[in-house]
């Protein structure tokens, strides 16, 4: 004959049953929190290079260098301005 299950091993595994649907809980809060971590980090760096790309556009168009010419030993200022 069998015996009835104990209410203790009823209550332990009702027990174990929550702490197991918390952890389920907390992984998707975890994940769905890097998740958004990253596609904001993703949308940062391309809007940075955006700014550098136009940022670097600025420069060709107009700058003042500094150069070298090792052949004749000499240095020299340049300033470019693009119309």
């Amino acid at each position: 004959m069998r015996t009835a299950i104990p209410d203790i091993k009823i209550v332990k595994i009702e027990v174990l049953s929550q702490a197991a649907n918390f952890s389920n809980q907390a992984f998707y809060v975890c994940a769905g929190t890097a998740a958004v971590i990253w596609i904001y980090d993703i949308i940062w760096v391309w809007n940075k290079g955006a700014q550098n790309k136009k940022a670097q556009k600025a420069y060709k168009q107009t700058h003042l260098g500094f150069y070298y010419e090792p052949n004749f030993n000499a240095t020299g200022l340049s300033y470019t301005v693009n119309f």
